[in-house]
């Protein structure tokens, strides 16, 4: 039963890989067209320079699966696969404690489910960077091409 639930689970679950393929097309063409005037093969670019880019776009859409996976689960119990509800189902049944096991289940969901979303939340904001950037204003050229000055005070206006 585990193994046609797994697939159950996997065929009602295998749409959702969509956002992979929509997260590597909102990458800028430029940065492949970049990447191959540096001398990168398709998979270096792939893996260097779109790949990264593509996953910073879809970590919401990746934590929003995670979190429906873990909540979809309770589907399985209509087949037979042994899980959390139907284990509580079980449970209820047996010791007629119906209100304390969903309850004990409601908590163990909200755990999974309030982790991963935390988890996740920290890895995105990993992916996010720096608040600030400090660009690289060193360079000679950066100072000279289209910088305007202009004097703040009205004394050395005049």
């Amino acid at each position: 039963m585990a193994g046609a639930g797994g697939n159950a689970f996997w065929m009602h679950h295998c749409c959702y890989v969509e956002f992979f393929r929509g997260g590597i097309l909102s990458i800028d063409p430029g940065q492949t067209e970049g990447a191959k005037a540096i001398g990168m093969t398709h998979v270096q670019t792939m893996i260097n320079v779109i790949l990264p880019q593509a996953l910073r776009n879809i970590m919401p859409q990746i934590g929003n699966n995670l979190i429906i996976n873990i909540k979809d689960t309770c589907v399985l119990s209509i087949i037979g696969t042994v899980e959390l509800f139907y284990t509580t189902k079980g449970v209820a049944g047996a010791k007629y404690l119906y209100f304390e096991s969903f309850a004990i289940a409601m908590v163990m969901y909200f755990i999974l489910t309030f982790t991963c979303s935390r988890i996740l939340r920290f890895w995105e904001s990993k992916l996010d960077g720096p608040d600030n950037y400090d660009l690289a204003t060193t360079d000679t050229l950066a100072h000279t091409s289209g910088m305007y000055n202009y004097s703040t005070d009205k004394k050395e206006e005049e």
